[in-house]
């Protein structure tokens, strides 16, 4: 299971401040409540309808803090790509 898509650390210190519990986040970004505990306690992935409801509701949500926290692999050079 490939985490770290999301900052949660950052996303839960963010709902601290604005007062938003995990079941309002749940209701915010239309999903389950068991999705974002799960989500939280890094037993699944969050899916596209969890990483939609962060982006398209406006939560206030620093977007360069929250997404690709860690450094992407890395890749074929650009000599090899051609």
């Amino acid at each position: 299971m490939a985490l770290g898509i999301i900052d949660l650390r950052y996303l839960e210190k963010h709902m601290e401040s604005k007062k938003i519990s995990k079941s309002k986040l749940a209701n915010l970004i239309g999903v389950d409540y068991v999705t974002v505990y799960r989500v939280f306690k890094k037993q699944r992935n969050p899916g596209t309808k969890f990483i939609a409801g962060l982006l398209n509701n406006n939560l206030d949500i620093d977007l360069q803090k929250i997404f690709l926290n860690t450094s992407l692999p890395n890749g074929k050079t650009q000599k090899e790509t051609s």
